[in-house]
């Protein structure tokens, strides 16, 4: 049997709280200051939830924020379950580091991730339209760049309307990604969520 991920004990662990403890849990989330945007967990089901805390806080942290906020609301025998489970499963116990990015300087983060090339055309800039052609889910992609103050609900909106992937990823660049920082998150998303390609596209 492969082993469980992290996402996959955050389901089960969702699951195990009646409806009132998952009300609680959502509030608890929603207040924290490394918490999610609020629209993406609101009034979603156990495993939406889920699939938004391992996309926002990654596999190596979720199951321990998950276990914060169970201590926060005093469920001291989920709390045991889950790092019981985790644990059995070699899944990260780590400390939480959900947003380092939001806490790094912008010019840092540019130089950490070097998104420019010997000329000083930006990665986004240059591959433009490999990147409407190639990447692959937007969805997860524009979550993330909500959650980090990069692109307002109205362009979300305005993005998600377009007919298709390409014409979404096109509008993303074209009317929402005019500052240099904005690029910049954009490409450690990028990095990310799609590893191969930006791999493929910086050896060119």
């Amino acid at each position: 049997m492969a082993p469980k991920s992290s996402k996959r004990i955050l389901k089960n662990a969702l699951k195990k709280l009646t409806d009132e403890e998952f009300k609680d849990f959502i509030e608890e989330l929603l207040d924290r200051k490394d918490g999610v945007v609020k629209h993406l967990v609101l009034g979603k089901d156990r495993m939406d939830v889920a699939n938004v805390m391992t996309t926002h806080y990654t596999e190596d942290n979720v199951v321990s924020v998950t276990i914060e906020i169970f201590k926060e609301m005093s469920l001291h025998q989920q709390v045991k379950e889950l790092a019981e489970e985790a644990q059995n499963a070699g899944v990260g116990l780590s400390a939480p580091a959900p947003v380092v990015t939001a806490v790094v300087a912008p010019q840092q983060a540019a130089q950490a991730a070097n998104p420019a090339a010997s000329d000083g055309t930006h990665f986004v800039d240059k591959h433009r339209i490999e990147l409407i052609k190639r990447v692959g889910n937007i969805g997860p992609i524009l979550d993330r760049l909500l959650d980090k103050g990069v692109i307002k609900m109205e362009a979300y909106n305005e993005i998600e309307a377009q007919p298709s992937k390409e014409k979404k990823i096109k509008k993303l660049i074209f009317d929402y990604l005019n500052s240099t920082t904005g690029k910049d998150i954009f490409y450690n998303i990028l990095k990310e969520e799609e590893l191969f390609l930006i791999d493929e596209l910086e050896k060119k």
